[in-house]
């Protein structure tokens, strides 16, 4: 594509998002939404934390989730003054920089910047991003950061640049601090870290044959940004208490009678009856074209991108209760 053409491209991109945040943002003061009560409890968590350090729901503390959507309410609030606006402020926020994140992921992959405004087109169009972009929930935010995550470190993989690897590093620990789904990619990212420093092992000992281990430093730093930001502050909570935060965790974490976690629990007919209710067919039929069509063109180079989005479907189809919002973190490979 020309330099003109992909003004144009990017001009036209930039146009549209004005005008979703402007359709969206409209109807953000509306009432609670009964189907789905969690965004008030959020609310009521940014309120309380412009009074206290630590996240209380009805005068307990919360530890379902880390505090990373209830800290950026918090703060929003500030602005806005109504907690309820300020956490659904922060989901189409979410929202918005995350179709951002897919335009510039496609060019990254070499698409004309028709073909990446195409696809950022289709995750704004998609009847759950435009529900969920005006709900108060950790979705959409932790999709934001886990989608940067991957884009920023498929880069790393592809280019070998610092830079990305940091960068990477800060959204896998963002992630972590909004919710505990995160703590699937850290093993992706330390499968990756042993075996690369054992290629590079390998390579040295066929050189000089010396048996030493050679550590991927490069690879290190995604885990080690997140490991130095987060378990710090879940020490923290530990340490204050205890009791509710070990209690709140294993529950989240699906290995208590309340909330269990077993491999595609979902994958029932009830909820294969129900994609079409989350996915309009035409939507779903170029999504399984385009799945096919992504393997063929770019093969070895969407490895990561594919594993990535197989965990995510097997973390939705693996929890129960399931809840529809829950398939809010495979809107962006769609």
């Amino acid at each position: 594509m020309n330099g003109y053409g992909k003004r144009i491209s990017i001009t036209a991109f930039f146009v549209f998002l004005s005008a979703v945040v402007l359709l969206l943002a409209g109807n953000l003061g509306s009432g609670v939404i009964l189907g789905e009560p969690d965004e008030y409890v959020h609310a009521q968590i940014a309120q309380n934390l412009l009074k206290t350090p630590f996240p209380y729901y009805s005068g307990s503390p919360f530890f379902y989730d880390l505090p990373g959507l209830f800290v950026i309410g918090s703060f929003v609030t500030r602005f806005i003054n109504d907690p309820l606006i300020s956490v659904r402020f922060v989901s189409l926020f979410s929202t918005i920089l995350l179709g951002v994140a897919i335009y510039f992921y496609l060019r990254s992959k070499y698409l004309t910047g028709w073909a990446a405004l195409i696809g950022a087109l289709l995750f704004y169009f998609n009847p759950l991003t435009i529900f969920y972009s005006q709900v108060g929930l950790i979705e959409p935010l932790v999709s934001l950061f886990l989608f940067c995550f991957l884009v920023f470190y498929d880069l790393f993989l592809e280019r070998n640049q610092l830079r990305y690897s940091l960068i990477s590093g800060v959204f896998l620990a963002a992630a972590l601090l909004t919710k505990y789904t995160a703590l699937y990619f850290i093993l992706v990212v330390l499968i990756i870290f042993i075996y690369k420093s054992l290629r590079a092992s390998i390579k040295e000992f066929a050189k000089r044959s010396t048996g030493y281990l050679l550590l991927d430093l490069k690879t290190l730093i995604p885990l080690a940004i997140p490991a130095a930001t987060v378990l710090p502050l879940i020490v923290f909570f530990y340490t204050r208490f205890p009791i509710e935060f070990k209690m709140q965790t294993y529950q989240v974490l699906g290995v208590t009678r309340m909330a269990v976690f077993r491999l595609f629990t979902n994958l029932n007919a009830e909820t294969a009856g129900n994609i079409l209710w989350w996915l309009p067919l035409p939507l779903l039929l170029g999504t399984l074209f385009g799945f096919f069509v992504f393997l063929v063109r770019f093969r070895s180079r969407s490895l990561f991108c594919l594993l990535i989005f197989m965990i995510s479907l097997t973390l939705v189809l693996s929890r129960a209760p399931f809840h529809p919002r829950y398939f809010i973190v495979l809107l962006q490979f769609v």
